[in-house]
């Protein structure tokens, strides 16, 4: 059993050089101070509709957003139980898209295709299982950027495809992307696609956003049971009426929330995805980095 391990000496100061939690800016981190205010107050609707709709202004979406206190994975597990009924199709090209607790959550009854570690998928595999499989798929489940192997996944194409079966769904974890690799989310059929707060978003962890198509709200309200905490039935329509979460959120990282996004709306999506290119191409060809693999795309880049 783990004991209690309390450490009373100053942590030494290190810089973050991992996916995440990322480097936090000063602004931010001090935006996490101010007093505490009740969670059904004006002053929380003025916090929540404005982080929303800043959300969706930097996204480029008409897609509804959801923000919820908890990791990316809420929405893993939420997407599944909202959409699906028997059978997921999860391609994996390594340990966050294979991870089993989420098959064991949509309670499918075939083992999704595996491809090999490090290549990621194709649009047209992905095809080729929707054409000739006996499965009729609810969802197509992927992720956008394979942290275990550095993987970006084509998913703009594959979204394109799924968009050919209208009763197939699209969710796309972007846990460690979204926000700093740009993706038309309209454009390309994305039904869900989710992040957390402490990747590519640089603000502290414990936020958790998710942007929810049209169909994909319609077809929870077909089901007959549905994630609660993460329904996006009860969060859309709680936003709806109130302008605030159904439940009590981590207030302070809110704040941080708004301070982060203000800033990134100023720098703009594109932008911000070139900025993260370069930095990406400048440390794989480094000279001191011999033994960091190049960043890998399952296809040319976008542009």
């Amino acid at each position: 059993m783990t004991k209690k391990q309390e450490y009373k000496d100053d942590y030494p100061d290190k810089t973050l050089y991992i996916p995440g939690p990322t480097e936090v800016r000063d602004d931010v981190i001090e935006s996490m101070c101010e007093p505490m205010f009740g969670h059904r107050m004006d002053r929380m609707t003025d916090l929540y509709t404005t982080i929303v709709e800043d959300t969706k202004e930097f996204l480029g979406t008409d897609n509804e957003v959801v923000i919820l206190t908890g990791s990316g994975t809420e929405f893993w597990e939420a997407s599944t139980l909202n959409l699906v009924d028997e059978n997921i199709l999860v391609p994996t090209c390594g340990s966050f898209s294979e991870r089993r607790q989420r098959r064991r959550a949509t309670g499918q009854k075939r083992r999704p295709p595996r491809v090999r570690m490090g290549p990621g998928h194709q649009a047209e595999d992905i095809r080729a299982e929707l054409e000739e499989s006996d499965t009729d798929y609810d969802v197509v489940a992927t992720v956008m950027n394979e942290s275990s192997t550095g993987v970006r996944n084509p998913i703009e194409e594959i979204g394109d495809v799924v968009a050919e079966y209208p009763d197939t769904y699209f969710v796309v974890d972007a846990v460690s992307s979204l926000g700093g690799d740009y993706v038309d989310i309209d454009e390309h059929n994305i039904d869900v696609i989710f992040a957390s707060s402490q990747k590519a978003f640089a603000m502290p962890p414990g936020l958790a956003i998710c942007v929810v198509s049209d169909d994909a709200y319609e077809r929870e309200l077909e089901k007959d049971s549905a994630s609660w905490y993460g329904g996006f039935q009860r969060t859309i329509d709680y936003y709806e009426r109130k302008g605030q979460t159904h439940s009590t959120p981590a207030i302070p990282i809110m704040l941080a929330y708004r301070k982060q996004m203000k800033h990134m709306l100023e720098e703009g999506h594109e932008a911000r995805d070139e900025r993260h290119r370069e930095m990406a191409e400048y440390t794989a060809s480094g000279p001191a980095n011999t033994s960091i693999c190049s960043p890998k795309r399952a296809t040319s880049p976008r542009r």
